[in-house]
């Protein structure tokens, strides 16, 4: 069913893993990247970290050429609770994902959400097989304009997250509440006509939450709806 949604819409689709780490790809399938779940403290055991290199090192068996990979805590609220990190532990960690093949990528999330968290980490590690994914809101949310993040992180960014969102009303909430395309706050449109003028040839995926974010359940019927609308909205920036 994936397969031919694809094909309808001429599109590929980011998979994502499932908790076992697996992916459902096949021959008829267009992958352009897998979204794997592990999340990097640097505090993780050796075993813990040898199951997530097999796991990645499965993915690229596949065909697989680009695997992301977060770091540090996720928060909804500013009040929730966050679980000490090592940042030396999470370079040594990153260091062995890299050797398991083509590509890690970081998103863009979490305490590594802005440019100024994640230059200094891509200096450390140096690494030609460590990139980012760049999630358009999650740098937004944490105070960081689009155009400061593309210009420290665009030699790393290779494949972008796509989607809207304004802030939310609650002071205590962290996340912004997800919109239909051109309904949120943010600059969609200054994002994609950077990006295209710098020379950007990866690819920009439509994220829609819809199973975890309430705010998204039901605005369109079905998932042809649903890709047929994103569609026309990068349109104009082909």
């Amino acid at each position: 069913d994936l397969a031919a949604l694809c094909r309808r819409h001429h599109m590929a689709a980011e998979v994502r893993c499932r908790p076992d780490g697996s992916c459902p790809v096949s021959p008829d399938l267009p992958v352009c990247s897998a979204g794997s779940s592990v999340c990097v403290l640097g505090t993780e055991d050796d075993a813990t970290i040898e199951k997530w290199c097999e796991q990645f090192r499965s993915l690229f068996r596949q065909g697989i050429r680009g695997v992301r990979i977060f770091l540090g805590n996720f928060r909804r609220k500013f009040s929730d609770p966050v679980r000490p990190l090592s940042p030396d532990g999470i370079c040594r960690i990153l260091r062995k994902f890299c050797e398991t093949g083509p590509d890690i990528l970081i998103e863009t999330h979490n305490e590594y959400a802005t440019s100024d968290a994640l230059v200094p980490l891509l200096r450390e590690v140096r690494h030609p097989q460590l990139g980012v994914i760049w999630d358009c809101l999650h740098p937004l949310e944490d105070g960081e304009d689009i155009a400061r993040t593309w210009e420290a992180l665009c030699a790393d960014i290779r494949h972008i997250h796509i989607k809207d969102a304004r802030p939310s009303d609650d002071p205590d909430s962290h996340d912004w509440l997800y919109t239909r395309l051109g309904e949120g706050t943010v600059p969609l449109g200054d994002l994609l006509r950077m990006t295209r003028r710098d020379g950007y040839t990866g690819y920009y995926s439509l994220e829609w939450e819809s199973p975890w974010r309430p705010e998204l359940a039901g605005l369109y019927d079905t998932p042809d709806a649903l890709l047929g609308a994103y569609a026309a909205f990068m349109a104009p920036f082909a």
